[in-house]
């Protein structure tokens, strides 16, 4: 299996459309941010910009287009080799097709989740360069909050792979993440309260959803927005084993369907 996951990492590096995908999501996170300090807020508040409040203001949209990147590496590694068969020719030339299944899904899983993770990390860098971090948001709460984000997100990759191998085609995989992304935009809008970790969509919004209160400063005599960053153990507890019990679930689901597929 090691060759063909060097194959896999080969093609991948090759691969244009991944590259201008990956930019186009920073590009699009960067503007947001840039739009936000020229314009002194968001969601129609004035406030002093910093990286803590950005996150807080932003951190949903920060998250699902870093989803997006990854369902679209996932699409493109599982599904852009069966237009030319290259599954195939794999299992003519004598691999087993545990082989070819696990080399796609372990280099989605990884490119994936360092791609999310570049995603996410390099506004949030921006943001605290420019702007400082701020006191919004407590950074060792935060940072917890962006770990525990890695098991949805291995959740949500794990479920893509499944549908790619039963939907073969690459391009419809790459549209819904967009339709993921729009979907995670919805849901704090229309369902305010749907944050439950049934869901890998939903349990991301958890996750990057902060309770507010406010603060009189009596000093500079204005008043502050301060989030809560804790999180109880059982929504600890549940993100991680949920994520993993149901990603590895889907997994071997699409090795089932793998195994009996003609391919055709």
């Amino acid at each position: 299996m090691g060759n063909l996951i060097r194959a896999q990492l080969y093609q991948l590096k090759k691969s244009s459309l991944i590259v201008v995908v990956f930019i186009c999501v920073l590009i699009i996170e960067c503007s947001t941010f840039a739009g936000e300090v020229l314009y002194g807020g968001f969601n129609g508040q004035i406030i002093q910009i910093t990286a803590g409040s950005y996150l807080a203001g932003s951190g949903s949209e920060i998250i699902f287009w870093a989803l997006v990147f990854g369902i679209v590496l996932t699409g493109q590694v599982c599904g852009g080799d069966f237009p030319d068969q290259t599954a195939n020719y794999e299992l003519m030339s004598g691999h087993l097709r545990k082989e070819v299944y696990y080399s796609r899904a372990v280099i989605s899983l990884i490119g994936g989740l360092a791609g999310t993770t570049v995603c996410m990390s390099v506004p949030l860098i921006l943001a605290t360069a420019v702007c400082g971090w701020g006191n919004e948001l407590d950074f060792p709460g935060v940072l917890i909050r962006l770990l525990l984000c890695q098991f949805p997100f291995f959740r949500i990759i794990c479920e893509f792979v499944f549908l790619t191998y039963v939907v073969k085609n690459p391009y419809v995989i790459m549209a819904a993440g967009f339709f993921t992304y729009i979907l995670g935009g919805f849901i704090p809008e229309y369902a305010p309260g749907c944050d439950s970790v049934l869901l890998g969509v939903t349990n991301l919004i958890k996750l990057m959803t902060f309770p507010e209160w406010s603060a009189y400063i009596m000093v500079d005599l204005k008043t502050i927005s301060v989030y809560e960053t804790r999180l109880g153990m059982g929504d600890i507890l549940e993100t991680i084993i949920g994520s993993l019990v149901i990603g590895g679930l889907f997994l071997w689901f699409g090795y089932q369907y793998f195994k009996k597929d003609d391919l055709k």
